[in-house]
């Protein structure tokens, strides 16, 4: 299939502060099932026709644009049993990506090869949102490919790999799938 590649910026700035989409907080975070609600109900627009913006200085939420034209639209979303990394693996394969709540802490300074990131003493705290888009093996290490939401300048263009079953930045505790 083709890849598209749809617009942040869209989703922070129409699900923020609204109530139907569990009052998402624009930078400052929201969650998974109010993004794939509101692409249910809307559609979502390629990034090209809504760039994102946020980390370009100003912080400010844009306006939630009207008439722009959608490029996809999904149907449902399906939250995916916990811990269960092989079953997420065969959702990317026969569905495609998956929304994922990780613990960013490890990511941070992220520039290539796989993270193999150990749980912090304090526990995992999921506070960051990313999509699952792919996994493999290189050199023996399984892996994920997740594409991050911080644009193209950060990590290997914009995605990052993490070793595979092991639940490193506790990417098997929240996953979603979205159908198509």
């Amino acid at each position: 299939g083709q890849t598209l590649h749809l617009s942040e910026e869209q989703v922070i700035a129409c699900t923020f502060n609204v109530s139907k989409y569990t009052s998402n907080g624009g930078c400052n975070g929201g969650t998974t099932p109010g993004v794939l609600d509101y692409v249910i109900d809307n559609g979502i627009t390629l990034a090209e026709d809504f760039k994102y913006t946020s980390g370009d200085g100003d912080h400010t939420v844009p306006p939630c644009p009207s008439g722009k034209p959608y490029a996809t639209r999904i149907t449902k979303q399906e939250f995916l049993p916990q811990y269960d990394e092989d079953n997420v693996a065969k959702i990317v394969y026969e569905v495609g990506p998956v929304a994922s709540g990780i613990d960013a802490g490890g990511i941070q300074d992220y520039k290539s090869g796989i993270l193999d990131v150990a749980e912090p003493s304090g526990g995992w705290s999921i506070n960051h949102g990313v999509v699952i888009v792919g996994y493999g093996v290189e050199n023996g290490t399984k892996y994920w490919i997740f594409k991050n939401s911080w644009g193209v300048g950060w990590g290997d263009q914009g995605f990052f790999k993490v070793k595979r079953g092991v639940n490193s930045l506790a990417m098997s505790e929240f996953n979603y799938a979205a159908y198509f």
